[in-house]
């Protein structure tokens, strides 16, 4: 799943639950590869939208990092981190089970992840 199907899925339960679309999309294209997956769209919110959002990108680490310095969810170094979260090197590239690693101080699961860009 990537960022454009994960807000559509917002629209999509906000919808169902007669709520106010956060997002208005357009001009979608699709991934000519794989049909169904998005490759772009232009994505504008609504702010006084009453339907779920994604959490911006501070929402997110504030969740992630529980009120601690924490450089991942969970924990502080890259040793630790195969407790906490699945990333690229115990995770094959694929994805995988929820809830099966350890959450972080406030009992969040699955906030963190790694990726090794070199």
């Amino acid at each position: 799943m990537n960022w454009y199907e994960a807000v559509m899925f917002c629209n999509k339960l906000s919808e169902m639950l007669g709520k106010m679309p956060y997002y208005h999309i357009s001009d979608i294209t699709f991934d000519p590869q794989n049909k169904k997956m998005i490759n772009s769209a232009i994505v504008q919110i609504n702010p006084n939208a009453n339907g779920f959002r994604l959490p911006t990108e501070k929402e997110w680490e504030y969740a992630a990092k529980a009120g601690t310095n924490n450089k991942y969810a969970g924990c502080d170094n890259e040793t630790d981190l195969e407790c906490y979260g699945w990333y690229y090197k115990n995770s094959n590239n694929l994805t995988q089970p929820v809830k099966t690693r350890l959450p972080n101080e406030w009992g969040f699961y699955d906030m963190t992840g790694y990726r090794d860009w070199e």
